[in-house]
């Protein structure tokens, strides 16, 4: 069984790559759950205006994971078309 990622990277393993997803996750989930307690330095429930700081850090959150995910071929893309549009106004 090949527990190697196709990363090249000699000893990198499935096993380990997924443990450190899931450690990144609950760490990222406890830290958006505690935002708004950093930025009121007081405890707040969620639904008043003050936590909802934390539910807002969560949404921004969520979002910017969606648009690495959905929009990660045309992020990709994106440098090599303004390089080469640059490169084709140079050579006008």
């Amino acid at each position: 069984m090949n527990l190697h990622h196709k990363t090249g990277a000699k000893g990198t393993s499935l096993l380990a790559s997924r443990l450190m997803s899931l450690l990144y996750g609950a760490g990222a989930a406890l830290t958006l759950d505690e935002f708004a307690l950093w930025l009121n330095l007081k405890d707040t429930l969620y639904w008043t205006r003050q936590g909802r700081a934390s539910l807002d850090a969560i949404m921004l959150f969520a979002a910017a994971l969606l648009i690495g995910i959905w929009g990660r071929e045309f992020l990709k893309a994106l440098p090599r078309e303004i390089f080469r549009l640059r490169r084709k106004k140079a050579e006008e």
